[in-house]
């Protein structure tokens, strides 16, 4: 006989509208960002957490005439390190091109925004990230950003708040 999977639905969640507030029982957890209204996401306090606690984020609809936020739950004392690729959609009239965004050591990034309406963002469908505590404090940030913005340069995804 085969390998068994168990609850696998328990390692998948659905938000669509509104304030969601991860908890430490969300590690290991996919977030499908299905929404078409505001949604507000915060990760957990440092206290409430260990180190590789992590969680994956998947826009599966464009969040159009809306943002989709990703924030520290302390804005003044998490940051992001890492960064995301930006790449353009088949669909775009545009030739495609890829570029890193980077949210530096020493960068005081709390927030990640994925708008598919924002100058130098305009994230869609396919957007896949990736956020794992990596020390106190410190969240990494690893993933995709899809767009269909020809001539943006993702500056927007990441800001300090």
């Amino acid at each position: 006989m085969g390998r068994v999977f168990f609850n696998t639905r328990s390692h998948t969640h659905e938000l669509t509208t509104g304030t969601y507030q991860c908890l430490a029982s969300d590690s290991n957890k996919s977030f499908m960002l299905n929404t078409t209204g505001i949604l507000a996401i915060t990760l957990p306090a440092d206290a409430d957490i260990e180190i590789g606690w992590n969680a994956r984020f998947v826009m599966v609809t464009d969040a159009t005439a809306t943002a989709i936020t990703i924030k520290a739950s302390a804005p003044d004392a998490q940051n992001f390190i890492g960064g995301v690729v930006n790449m353009m959609t088949a669909a775009s009239a545009a030739s495609a091109f890829g570029s890193y965004i980077t949210s530096a050591i020493g960068d005081t990034n709390s927030q990640i925004a994925l708008d598919h309406d924002l100058a130098n963002n305009e994230a869609a469908v396919g957007t896949d990230i990736n956020i794992t505590k990596t020390a106190a404090n410190t969240f990494f940030v690893s993933g995709l950003v899809a767009t269909t913005d020809a001539d943006g340069t993702g500056a927007a995804i990441f800001s300090d708040i």
